[in-house]
């Protein structure tokens, strides 16, 4: 993948039975917060928590390039009209259904290796923004810092005002919500 892309996964197909599902708009916040350099002004303690990953902004900010990975295709239609997007052409099918449904319907190989695919293109992204609620995001979320040895790069939480940083960049702290 080129540089200077900044990686998401939206999670929308069966996590809604687990947790609050963020619409595409408080994602393309963040995208916009990173982007465009205005996070430092608009979140309390950000600047503090941004300064280690200071030398990687321009590099993100330069391109604009967005991995967009999601079980909803109406997130992609929805973001295509936002950014430059990088998206893999994946199955997607009814936004509700289970996924011991969705690999029933498409075959279990099928499911893994657009699964895979989406992880890998996730790890060599340069920045990620997802929800800790989601497993799935967990995982990429770790595979990077330690498959990909990019624990040294930016990795955001969506939340409806100000990102969250992971465990590791949080110091273990909950970065507010200042809502």
């Amino acid at each position: 993948m080129q540089a200077g892309v900044l990686g998401c996964y939206v999670r929308h197909g069966d996590k809604y039975y687990e947790a609050t599902e963020y619409p595409l708009k408080d994602y393309l916040r963040i995208f916009s917060w990173i982007l465009d350099d205005k996070v430092i002004t608009s979140c309390p303690r950000s600047a503090e928590f941004l300064e280690p990953f200071k030398a990687q902004l321009p590099n993100l900010q330069s391109t604009h390039r967005i991995y967009l990975g999601s079980d909803d295709a109406a997130v992609l239609e929805e973001a295509k009209s936002s950014f430059d997007m990088i998206y893999v052409n994946v199955s997607r099918l009814s936004k509700r259904m289970s996924l011991m449904k969705v690999s029933k319907k498409l075959g279990a190989k099928q499911v893994v290796m657009e699964s895979l695919l989406n992880l890998e293109l996730l790890m060599e992204s340069d920045a990620f923004i997802c929800t800790w609620t989601s497993n799935w995001c967990r995982l990429v979320d770790e595979m990077r810092m330690t498959v990909a040895m990019k624990a040294t790069y930016l990795s955001l939480e969506v939340n409806k005002h100000c990102p969250r940083f992971n465990w590791v960049h949080g110091k273990g702290a909950e970065t507010p919500d200042f809502r």
